[in-house]
């Protein structure tokens, strides 16, 4: 099931759904992702979501890509969609925020496993959060 909810109203979220908003209980493990807690913002969270990429969808979110280059370090690194999408999301530059960047991104193996035309395997969540662990309290993304 993509999403259930639970007590608290809190939701488990299969991480591929995650969208532009949504506050994680805690941060993302770098491997083995399945589900994560979606929270209210308005509680202790360690995260936010504050862009989604799917390519072909958001034309300006990224630059080109350059021979030799990942796809993955484009979109996320600086000069690439996380960092380009971050002044928008959140209203100052990626460069002079407090905030940490980092991200999902969707590889083969998960494109080829999840439900078809749901993304292609050029999928980039990007992710904000506290430097020093601690959590947000509030959203951080403007509406």
């Amino acid at each position: 099931m993509p999403t259930t909810i639970l007590p608290g109203g809190a939701r488990s979220k299969v991480w591929y759904l995650l969208e532009t908003g949504d506050c994680l209980r805690d941060l993302p493990p770098s491997t083995g992702i399945e589900e994560l807690i979606v929270v209210s913002c308005d509680t202790a969270h360690a995260a936010q979501v504050f862009a989604v990429d799917y390519v072909g969808t958001l034309p300006d979110f990224v630059r080109p890509i350059e021979s030799g280059e990942s796809t993955t370090t484009t979109r996320a690194g600086p000069g690439g969609g996380c960092f380009d999408a971050f002044e928008a999301a959140v209203g100052v530059p990626a460069e002079q925020s407090p905030y940490d960047i980092s991200y999902l991104a969707v590889i083969d193996e998960v494109a080829t496993a999840a439900p078809q035309d749901l993304f292609t395997k050029d999928m980039v969540i990007c992710l904000l959060s506290q430097p020093d662990g601690a959590p947000l309290t509030q959203s951080v993304v403007v509406e």
